[in-house]
């Protein structure tokens, strides 16, 4: 930051919540506009920030840093509202995405990590980790349960958003399925359990059972609907 020009004003302004009755405007080289309090000719305490790109910070300020509570509007239109330290969000928070959805939780040095909650616009929700995530596609890998509006609930592994790995769904209607998927299909070591009681246990693929694959899948299948005719 170097500064341009400053200026000192006493009339009252309110910066996220903050009334202040004295506050600074600085402008920048490189067109950048800052309202608030400083220390040393730095942002310090509360103040709002304008960036070139569009993006607006209002909150708390420490050496010239964002640093405490604060909420960052993106030129993207992403929202993040939370604890900041050293410039980076660090600490508890949420993230108001353009597309509605919410993720709360914790930052650490500007990242998602360990355990969130994602509530998306569409009322289905997901809790557990995050360990990749690219917001501006919906996209996240974790490990966690997600809860569907339609009462469908999955349990287990995640890549960019679709069920991926191991893990159990348990649908509505009582259905159950319980082994690998794949891009959000079927894919793998996997049991299909019917709330009828018909069970398919086997390798599948593309969300399909293969029953044909080796001998043992067929042989399988055949002996559960036996035992229960």
């Amino acid at each position: 930051m170097k500064m341009r020009t400053l200026k000192t004003f006493t009339s009252s302004i309110i910066i996220n919540g903050h009334p202040l009755k004295k506050y600074n405007v600085v402008n920048f080289d490189d067109k950048e506009l800052y309202l608030g309090e400083m220390d040393k000719k730095k942002p310090d305490g509360i103040g709002m920030y304008l960036y070139k790109n569009g993006s607006r910070y209002e909150g708390e300020w420490k050496d010239g840093e964002r640093h405490g509570k604060g909420i960052n509007t993106y030129s993207s239109g992403h929202k993040y509202n939370g604890m900041w330290k050293d410039d980076k969000r660090h600490g508890k928070g949420r993230c108001e995405l353009l597309n509605g959805d919410l993720v709360e939780g914790e930052w650490k040095d500007n990242i998602r990590y360990a355990q969130c909650k994602i509530t998306f616009v569409n009322g289905d929700i997901y809790e557990g980790e995050v360990k990749k995530c690219e917001w501006k596609d919906g996209k996240y890998d974790g490990k966690g349960k997600k809860t569907c509006v339609n009462g469908d609930i999955y349990e287990g592994e995640l890549k960019d958003g679709k069920y991926d790995g191991k893990g159990k769904l348990t649908y509505a209607n009582g259905n159950i399925y319980e082994g690998e998927w794949k891009d959000g299909k079927y894919d793998g070591k996997g049991k299909l359990t019917y709330a009828n009681g018909d069970i398919y246990e086997g390798e599948w693929e593309d969300g399909q059972f293969c029953p044909k694959r080796d001998d043992e899948n067929e042989i399988g299948r055949k002996k559960r609907r036996c035992s229960d005719d």
